[in-house]
């Protein structure tokens, strides 16, 4: 625990008497989530903190089985913030000298907490270095990323006396180590198809980039496709792309870079930003050259969602696809369109190498300076495949139980997904989940897991998605997502950050996202009209959340007690011709547990099946009832059984709205 020790000796160099209030969910031992609020010394709390419980001798092992995991998805910087001197914004420097904004160092105080509810693996998205060029919000988005190799500066705590990089490199790897210690693997969200529009690599490597003239950037889209609807690209389009009179504007917005237009200028450039002591060369370039890095967009043709205007994509391949060629009139500058944003589909004959052999550097860096345990790879669905080939292959070199997750939310894909090298991929879960009452949800219950090569995120929510509670059925339908997730076969389940507080606030607009979304929360509220993922947000860690928090302790403690549940080959599904009831069998123990699910938030219905044995209440043991939960605050009553009749091999159960049932079938023993 040596970079632990060196973060309590910052804490103890820089002591110095601070008095605010902290939620009392972040106070050890008694993490108390009823929104209560407990002022202290915040340097003899966090010393306190540290000796007695982060550095006792108490070690937990890694789980690396899938079927035992459950992963916690955090943004450090809204997680972890905190307005401590209540004036109703968050400050990079408050009253107090403390950073408002969230910091890695008051992730250690969540780790005690994740435990309580199961994690074993924190998802973090993007830590690294990114932009305030281009920002939407008030902050820069995290998927900006300016420095692949570079921890961001503002996760930085001051408390720990002058910012420098050691001490935030020390920062992050006794972070590394203290998950490590309790028993839970760190996942990182790397983005490899984008890059900052002001990336540092710009100084080495302006032939990375796609280039406009500056004239073109303000009101700057992708063209239009005639005959085409809103659909990702296949190659099947490629003619009608490049057909379409919209394209032939678009390509003449596109330059060379900066070093082809005139080598010598640019020589001079980058000896004026040297002496200068300028570190953002696109600013230099915008002005000397008159042009800039084209804007990201969506590979989806005719997408109707804004720019990714904080972005750029680095160029894959040094010629355009050789399908495409044919369309493009000589001369043309280096461009990106839908077909070059996939490259999966669309590749080059020339790949850019010295490119790849970088982005495929970047995990074993960080496996090698911070023993991180995994990484989602972001739009995996389109990179070359021989560059995800090459990613996956160093980064299982130096681990081969590195967890990697594809941002792929076809679930045809798996298998796919599977050849390439993945443990997961992301699903569609949090797509279908809201859309119960179409049936979808238990027509992938029923259709999709069954089929699937790769477990899912199971998620009712993610940072790209409206929050759960906010979807159609509210409370009702929240509580009942929350048990569901735990044990649905082939997933994996997924808390985004903020799940477990009922935040109504989501961090981004994407998904099922509208316009009204962020306007929810009261006016006086920091949050309200803000998204995370643009903005300085922060968690409502002093509302009362103990009811929720404690549903998620004990579906934890069965979900990782008894992993038989997650194994697909043991559920057996019962035979219901119903719109929105399911339910599967699994053996565990002696005996056989059942699983009934109503998938209808709105009403109850009443459900009669076959099973494979003869059944009696005197052998029913409850385990769960998600309805009785949200209604009485008890996971099982007694009562309940007056809603289940067994008769010989016939199953009569009255389902209520939105409830998941729980009944074991066997010997004696409880199962918590």
């Amino acid at each position: 625990m040596a970079s632990l020790k060196k973060i309590l000796n910052l804490l103890k160099a820089n002591y110095r008497k601070v008095m605010v209030s902290v939620p009392c969910a972040w106070y050890y031992p008694e993490m108390d989530f009823s929104g209560k609020t407990k002022t202290v010394n915040i340097y003899d709390f966090f010393i306190n903190f540290f000796q007695d419980r982060l550095l006792k001798p108490q070690q937990y092992k890694l789980c690396i089985d899938l079927k035992r995991s459950i992963i916690y998805s955090a943004l450090i910087r809204t997680t972890t913030a905190y307005d401590f001197d209540k004036d109703n914004r968050l400050s990079l420097k408050d009253k107090f000298g403390l950073r408002e904004t969230g910091t890695i160092l008051r992730m250690f105080l969540l780790i005690p907490f994740l435990k309580k509810i199961g994690v074993n693996i924190l998802y973090l998205l993007p830590i690294t270095q990114s932009s305030d060029r281009f920002k939407k919000g008030e902050a820069t988005t995290p998927y900006s990323v300016s420095n692949l190799f570079k921890i961001d500066p503002l996760l930085y705590d001051p408390m720990l006396g002058p910012y420098s990089d050691q001490k935030l490199e020390d920062l992050f790897s006794a972070l590394v180590e203290v998950c490590h210690k309790f028993g839970i693997r760190v996942v990182l969200d790397y983005i490899p198809r984008t890059a900052a529009r002001d990336s540092a690599l710009i100084k080495e490597h302006p032939n990375w980039f796609y280039w406009i003239d500056k004239q073109h950037e303000k009101g700057f889209r992708p063209p239009f496709i005639e005959g085409v609807s809103t659909v990702t690209f296949e190659k099947k389009y490629t003619r009608k792309v490049y057909r379409s009179p919209d394209t032939g504007d678009y390509l003449k917005k596109f330059t060379e870079s900066p070093e082809k237009i005139d080598h010598g200028k640019w020589k001079r450039l980058l000896s004026k930003a040297d002496k200068g002591g300028s570190s953002d060369i696109l600013q230099l370039v915008e002005k000397e050259f008159k042009i800039t890095t084209v804007p990201g967009f969506s590979d989806v043709i005719n997408d109707p969602q804004p720019l990714w205007s904080e972005v750029t994509f680095l160029k894959m391949y040094m010629d355009p696809p050789f399908t495409s060629q044919k369309y493009i009139l000589s001369p043309q500058a280096p461009y990106v369109l839908f077909d070059i944003i996939k490259t999966s589909r669309a590749p080059g004959k020339v790949p850019n190498k010295k490119l790849w052999n970088l982005l495929s550097s970047v995990l074993p860096f960080w496996q090698k300076k911070y023993k991180i345990d995994g990484a989602r790879i972001d739009m995996a669905h389109a990179l070359p495949p021989k560059l995800e080939k090459q990613i996956i292959t160093k980064a299982r070199k130096k681990n081969r139980n590195f967890f990697l997750i594809a941002e792929e939310m076809n679930c045809r894909n798996s298998a796919f997904s599977l050849q390439a090298g993945y443990s997961a991929i992301a699903g569609d879960l949090f797509i279908t989940e809201p859309r119960w009452k179409k049936g979808e949800l238990k027509k992938s219950i029923c259709n999709v897991l069954p089929a699937l090569s790769l477990p899912i995120m199971a998620a009712s929510e993610t940072h790209d998605t409206p929050r759960a509670i906010s979807r159609q059925g509210k409370k009702r339908y929240y509580y009942f997502t929350v048990v569901l997730n735990y044990f649905l076969p082939h997933t994996i389940p997924f808390i985004n950050s903020g799940f477990e507080l009922q935040e109504l606030q989501p961090m981004n607009m994407g998904i099922d996202s509208e316009f009204s979304d962020i306007y929810g929360l009261p006016k006086k509220d920091l949050n309200y009209g803000k998204m995370a993922l643009f903005d300085y947000t922060s968690l409502h860690w002093n509302n009362d959340n103990r009811k929720v928090i404690r549903l998620m302790e004990y579906c934890s403690q069965l979900h990782l007690k008894y992993p038989e549940l997650k194994k697909w080959k043991n559920f057996k599904f019962i035979k219901l011709k119903h719109r929105y009831i399911t339910g599967f069998t699994s053996p565990v123990g002696n005996g056989e547990l059942f699983v009934l699910i109503n998938t209808d938030v709105r009403r109850g219905y009443r459900v009669r099946f076959s099973v494979n044995t003869n059944m009696s209440k005197d052998q029913m043991q409850g385990i769960l009832s998600s309805h009785l939960y949200y209604k009485k605050n008890l996971f099982f009553n007694p009562d309940i059984f007056k809603r289940i009749r067994p008769k010989n091999k016939i199953l009569k159960v009255r389902m209520k709205s939105a409830e998941i049932l729980m009944l074991y079938m066997g010997d004696e023993r409880r199962l918590i």
